[in-house]
């Protein structure tokens, strides 16, 4: 699956730099999405969290919600009267929540403590 994953990074040309990063010299709230995408597929969560929690976040949330909305259709499917399941706006809050703290950390990391925890892969 890894040599999957690689082949298509390079056939895509993803590359790895920021054009917010190159100017700025701070992360933008998406940096390092592409890495913890991938870094999520080989299966190396803990390290996918650490690049973006917001891949991890959003696989759990979306497991959740097909996860209800399977069992909202079973239930539909026995039951005429059962409603079907529909997701809270607090979900996108989370994610808001998720992207600002991401951000907010890892540009301290990198100001205060010059720490840089995006290395490359």
């Amino acid at each position: 699956m890894s040599l999957f994953i690689d082949f298509i990074y390079r056939i895509l040309g993803f590359t790895r730099e920021c054009l917010f990063h190159k100017v700025t010299g701070l992360y933008c709230p998406g940096c390092g999405g592409t890495r913890a995408l991938i870094l999520f597929l080989r299966g190396e969560w803990i390290r996918s969290i650490q690049y973006h929690p917001m891949v991890m976040y959003l696989f759990t949330t979306f497991t959740y919600i097909l996860t209800r909305y399977a069992i909202a259709y079973h239930k539909k499917q026995h039951n005429k009267k059962a409603h079907p399941y529909q997701p809270s706006p607090w979900w996108l809050w989370g994610a808001l929540v998720v992207l600002c703290i991401n951000f907010i950390i890892k540009n301290i990391a990198l100001l205060r403590f010059h720490t840089d925890l995006l290395p490359p892969l």
